[in-house]
């Protein structure tokens, strides 16, 4: 069930950066490009996770740690999951 959970995050990542006017282009683009290699990783058969993912999910939580606590939560709640799977 981690990967139905990682899905569910990915798409409320996606729901809050729709809803969001404070979020500018780069900063968009740039969680929507994690939300991709999420995706991408969920649909590979061996799911060999790379670590430069995890890497910047956890940069990410930092950036929007104060300023968007929503989306903050989504990404911690991403990289618990990752981490119970053992990534």
């Amino acid at each position: 069930m981690p990967k139905d959970k990682l899905n569910k995050s990915v798409g409320e990542l996606r729901e809050q950066l729709e809803a969001s006017e404070e979020i500018n282009g780069q900063s968009r683009e740039e969680l929507e490009a994690l939300a991709g290699r999420v995706e991408t990783m969920l649909q590979q058969a061996d799911l060999h996770w790379e670590q430069s993912l995890v890497d910047s999910l956890e940069k990410e939580l930092i950036v929007y740690e104060e300023k968007h606590p929503v989306i903050s939560k989504i990404i911690h709640d991403m990289l618990a999951t990752l981490s119970g799977m053992g990534v």
